[in-house]
Parts: C-alpha cells; structure tokens; sequence
C-alpha cells in the first residue's frame, strides 16, 4: 500500500507580519474632526501582548498602509485558536492630503449701546443692533506639542483665517478698549496619540479662534 503524501497547512509562520482579513478595513472621515481608520488583522503568535506592541507601535503612522497622516491610537486582542489571534486595529488622524481641517462660524448677535453716531442719523442717546460674530477652528495632527503658556494673537502655519467684518462700534463716543484685539486663539485642545509626552508622541490639536473687534459698546 503506498504511503499517503504529506499534508502542508500554507499560512503565516509564528510572529510573522500580520495579514488584513478579507473587508477588515472601515474608514470613518469628518468634515470637521479627525477621520478614523479601523483595520481587523490575524496574526500568529506566542506572545499577543508583545506582538501588538511590535506590529502596531502607539503612535506609529500608517505610512505603509498608505495613509501617512493616520497613527495608531488603540488595539484590541481577540484570541480565536492556538496562537491565534485577531487584532481590531484603530488609526486616528487625517486621511486626505490636506494638513488642516478648517470649520468657520460667522453669526449674528445683538448688543445694545449708549451715544453712538448712526450714519445718516447722527448722534442718538441709545441704541440696539446686530454685530457679527466670527470664529475659526482647526483640526491638525502634530509631532510636536503646542505651545500652552501664551495667548496667540496671529494665527501660525495651521491655516488660513477668513476675513474679518469692519467693526460697527467705531462710532461710539465711549467705547471699551480691546487688548489684545484682532484674530485671539481662545481655545486649546490636545490629545496625545500614545499618552506619553516624549520624542515620539503624536498629537490630534484642535484651537479655536475668534475675532475680538477693537472697540466695543460699553
């Protein structure tokens, strides 16, 4: 009787690279936030602690996957045979080209005031209006920390700031001063990638601008 041929498993080998199951990719992208990148891999190892830290590092981009503004932000572990395991991957960044997500709020408010000179009126001892009131946000991945001890008044290379209205109080006779006035950074968001302040560290910024006009009704 002739011996049976050999039977061969073809796969993986253990702690080889991981391999993306089939539909185990799922983008989720924002116009005004940050975008998130979800991948399930299967994986063969000893080690599913040690093999998670090495295959996807906290932080680390998602240049080879083609997505160089995404970076690791969580892993989940899923044990489903001897040494085997999946991996519920999750990135977090921006997935277009673009560097900068920009979100713009223009919206009317009202204010009232005493003396003001109303064109085409003249000088009258009250009155009521309506005045715009103009904010930007940006969202942006950096590797570096932003600067937490100061009050910007001009906005850096994170973006283009819409123009700003003339201001309708500059004929108030006693008007309150603005210091600083113009474009103010009144908002500071950061979250840290890989929770470790170090060479490393990726951080999701999101700052929040508003423009202060340089009088106002007093």
């Amino acid at each position: 009787m002739p011996t049976p041929a050999s039977v061969h498993i073809f796969g993986p080998t253990i702690e080889a690279a991981p391999v993306l199951l089939d539909g185990g990719k799922t983008f989720s992208r924002s116009e005004t936030g940050f975008d998130k990148l979800s991948l399930k891999m299967w994986g063969f190892t000893a080690n599913p602690t040690s093999y998670a830290n090495t295959q996807f590092p906290a932080g680390g981009a998602g240049t080879s996957l083609g997505y160089s503004n995404m970076f690791c932000s969580n892993v989940g572990i899923n044990q489903v045979g001897n040494q085997t395991y999946t991996f519920d991957v999750e990135y977090v960044g921006l997935i277009g080209s673009q560097a900068v997500k920009r979100t713009i709020s223009s919206k009317s408010q009202s204010y009232t005031t005493g003396s003001i000179d109303i064109p085409g009126t003249g000088v009258v001892p009250q009155a009521q209006g309506q005045y715009i009131n103009l904010s930007c946000a940006f969202n942006y991945v950096s590797l570096t920390m932003p600067a937490t001890n100061a009050v910007p008044v001009a906005p850096g290379g994170n973006g283009n700031l819409p123009a700003f209205p003339s201001n309708p109080f500059s004929s108030i006779t006693t008007p309150i001063y603005n210091y600083p006035s113009g474009w103010i950074r009144e908002g500071l968001d950061v979250d840290m990638v890989n929770g470790a302040d170090r060479a490393t560290s990726v951080f999701l910024v999101k700052e929040s601008w508003v423009y202060v006009y340089p009088v106002m009704p007093g």
